[in-house]
């Protein structure tokens, strides 16, 4: 916008803040100081004012969820957490259903932040939190999936509330590492944080499991777990293939109150894949005998039973057996992974911790002299800021989690 423009737009919105006392207009205010504009710069003081003031005259729980946030990072108090606040804040957000607060509630209890710790009521919410948001994710809202996934995969890393176990750790993380890929491409702010986190712990946890390949074996019909979504029709194709394999392709229906079925969300760590898919397909060893009983050419089936005896397994809907397969074992094969071709310029990005901080924070960097260990001058929340290099690499533009614009420069090295 022109100058003018800015300039009438900053009289009318102080006078309705100032003057007028509307509510709408101290929240967009705030908004403006809590990101930063042309405007209005930076200032977390007059955020926070802004939201304590917008809050006490709505009870309006998305201020609750903000004020949470600027707390719990210490925005205003130098960077020391002002926990007490932000566990009051948070609780109400968690109160009025805003995933946000939800997990970051679970962060304190987790890890005693300001809090009794509490590790297995930090589990419970952080699955209540993936429960509810995979659910969205599989209809196709990009939503808080890749937070939640990222949690569950800490939990399991960890043993947060669970016995660790680095396999579902991974489990988890890949679907948190799926899920921030797609709602990076929407743009939305701060997910290179998100990101970098994810990427970290998909690093580390790789090495505590050596079970690779693409192929899964299902001696019992477990890949039903990702096709019967809350116990939804599913429609099983079968197909004949040489010596008794069968191809058999499965896909969920949709129900009568949906535009689409949702998709299914097929994990499986030892192939590194993670993928939402309409339909999978399953193949079965040779000599695999199957019947369908209701004369068709394929099942529709609610439920399956498996008999361990006969390795058969029973497909039924609404509690009638509509068709059975008799196998040695099932089998998924994940799709190759595809190589993202190399393209643009090569940026030079360096991944930087702030002081008492544990996320890494990407910057581009003119200055090629510098290394891991290095002192950086960066401009932060409040100004310019030293921080520890401790990742560089060269980048193509293909290659950035993010469009090249949107990414903060390094000032200078220090000293």
């Amino acid at each position: 916008m022109s100058e003018a423009t800015q300039k009438l737009f900053k009289e009318c919105l102080d006078y309705w803040c100032d003057v007028k006392k509307d509510p709408g207009s101290i929240q967009r205010r705030g908004y403006c100081y809590y990101c930063g504009t042309k405007i209005y710069p930076n200032d977390w003081l007059k955020a926070r004012d802004a939201f304590e003031e917008y809050y006490q005259m709505t009870g309006d729980a998305s201020a609750a969820n903000t004020l949470g946030y600027i707390y719990y990072y210490g925005r205003c108090n130098g960077g020391v957490p002002e926990y007490d606040k932000a566990f009051m804040y948070f609780s109400v957000g968690h109160a009025y259903s805003y995933f946000e607060s939800t997990y970051k509630l679970a962060d304190m209890l987790a890890y005693g932040y300001g809090v009794v710790k509490d590790e297995y009521s930090a589990n419970h919410l952080y699955w209540k939190v993936y429960k509810q948001n995979l659910k969205r994710f599989m209809k196709g809202d990009d939503c808080k999936f890749a937070d939640a996934a990222l949690r569950k995969g800490n939990v399991y890393r960890d043993g947060i509330g669970a016995e660790a176990n680095a396999e579902t750790a991974y489990y988890y993380y890949l679907q948190a590492d799926y899920a921030i890929r797609k709602r990076i491409d929407s743009n939305y702010y701060g997910d290179t944080v998100v990101f970098t986190g994810i990427q970290k712990a998909l690093e580390e946890t790789r090495k505590e499991f050596v079970d690779k390949g693409r192929t899964v074996k299902f001696f019992s019909p477990g890949w039903t777990k990702w096709t019967l979504i809350k116990h939804r029709r599913c429609r099983l194709t079968i197909k004949e293939l040489n010596d008794g394999v069968l191809a058999l392709d499965a896909t969920p229906l949709k129900r009568r109150d949906e535009d689409a079925a949702p998709q299914m969300l097929i994990t499986v760590p030892r192939a590194d894949y993670c993928e939402l898919r309409k339909s999978i397909r399953i193949k079965t060893t040779p000599e695999t005998m199957y019947e369908v009983f209701n004369g068709e050419s394929e099942i529709v089936f609610d439920s399956v039973e498996y008999d361990w005896s006969e390795k058969k397994t029973r497909f039924y809907l609404y509690d009638d057996l509509v068709g059975e397969i008799s196998t040695e074992y099932f089998i998924f094969t994940a799709l190759a992974k595809k190589k993202a071709e190399e393209s643009g310029e090569v940026y030079h990005v360096v991944s930087v911790v702030f002081e008492g901080k544990a996320r890494c924070f990407d910057y581009l960097c003119d200055d090629k002299t510098v290394k891991v260990g290095d002192t950086v001058i960066v401009n932060g929340y409040d100004g310019e800021t030293p921080v520890k290099v401790v990742a560089v690499a060269d980048k193509y533009e293909s290659e950035l989690v993010l469009p090249v614009e949107r990414y903060k420069k390094v000032v200078r090295k220090d000293g």
